[in-house]
């Protein structure tokens, strides 16, 4: 927070006080609700996919360019460098993990019966070909039905790459997907 003098017309001057969110401020209200928010928001922009790009600054607009993990970033109110500087970095195979290196338990694996909207559908990199992840926006008969997410096969066919679709690029038997959680207290460790 900062204190900007500003000089009015008249000969009176007056403080104004101006506040600057942080990073830390979006963790500090971070759940469920938000990231489902934030990510809704991001529909009908025509976010450009590119790879390891979107997700570094959660404090201001989702970037035009954004991957698959810079906008699940985004949405949950994370730079993708977390903490900053750290050169720890949120992608799909740190998720897959749990959280490590960025933070070991922040993400715990929970059964496809047992998702709700929020949790995330990810699989990890293999070879060649990148891993990817999305935020559950709908569940029915105890099944992610809906899921929204950046990728690159959005852009190609719809020219927006942040859709909401079925889960099936996540459940085809091709790769392996987990349900992964968030746990919020522990990112809301960060702010200690």
């Amino acid at each position: 927070m900062f204190f900007r003098l500003l000089k009015p017309l008249t000969h009176a001057s007056f403080i104004v006080k101006t506040t600057i969110m942080t990073w830390k401020d979006l963790v500090n209200t971070s759940g469920i609700s938000q990231t489902l928010t934030r990510a809704n928001s991001c529909l009908g922009l025509k976010t450009i996919y590119k790879l390891s790009a979107g997700g570094t600054n959660p404090t201001v607009p989702l970037t035009r360019e954004c991957d698959c993990s810079g906008f699940v970033a985004w949405a949950v109110g994370i730079p993708r460098e977390l903490p900053p500087g750290s050169n720890h970095w949120f992608f799909t195979d740190s998720i897959w993990g749990g959280g490590s290196p960025v933070k070991p338990g922040l993400f715990s694996q929970m059964e496809l019966p047992q998702s709700v909207p929020g949790d995330l559908l990810v699989y990890p990199h293999s070879g060649d070909a990148p891993g990817h992840v999305g935020i559950i926006a709908q569940v029915d008969h105890n099944r992610p039905s809906m899921v929204i997410h950046c990728s690159h096969g959005n852009f190609a066919h719809f020219g927006d790459a942040v859709r909401v679709t079925d889960p099936a690029v996540f459940l085809a038997t091709n790769h392996p997907t987990r349900c992964m959680r968030l746990n919020y207290e522990v990112l809301k460790s960060f702010l200690a």
